[in-house]
């Protein structure tokens, strides 16, 4: 046998199998990070998606609690039920996996404001308010449902 083909002989049967298997070790390392990060990002978008949802839910809770206002007006006390939705709303606009740009948040927390303006009102009934308020409060549904279809 000429030298040759003894080390050609012993690259093959141990050098070329060794390089194989540590090819192999180092694919399936990056293939494990590369899913790692996968699973991180698929995590972060669904947690945003979520997000996004339940904030898109307290904006409709709102503007349906507004619209239902006849029905629900001598069995709840329907001014405080709408200042906890628009507190949820407000949680939820600080809620950092969801995401919101500053124009989104900055949007939302004007309406959510100009409601508690209008809901500070001492000394008078919620149908008596409702009445005074409407088209304000019609305007302030308005935005929030644009706000909410914007939300993707």
């Amino acid at each position: 046998m000429s030298e040759e083909s003894g080390f050609s002989l012993i690259f093959q049967t141990y050098v070329v199998p060794v390089l194989i298997l540590i090819v192999g070790i180092i694919i399936g390392f990056f293939g494990r990070i590369l899913e790692r990060f996968y699973e991180e990002w698929r995590d972060r978008e669904v947690q945003k998606r979520v997000s996004r949802g339940d904030l898109k839910m307290s904006l409709k809770n709102f503007c349906d609690q507004w619209e239902d206002r006849d029905c629900l007006i001598p069995h709840t006390d329907l001014r405080k039920d709408l200042i906890e939705v628009i507190k949820e709303i407000r949680e939820r606009l600080n809620d950092e996996s969801a995401k919101l740009s500053e124009k989104e948040k900055m949007n939302i927390r004007k309406v959510t404001i100009d409601f508690l303006k209008l809901a500070d009102v001492q000394n008078i009934d919620d149908l008596t308010w409702s009445k005074k308020v409407e088209t304000e409060m019609n305007k302030i549904c308005t935005a929030l449902k644009k706000a909410m279809e914007e939300l993707v």
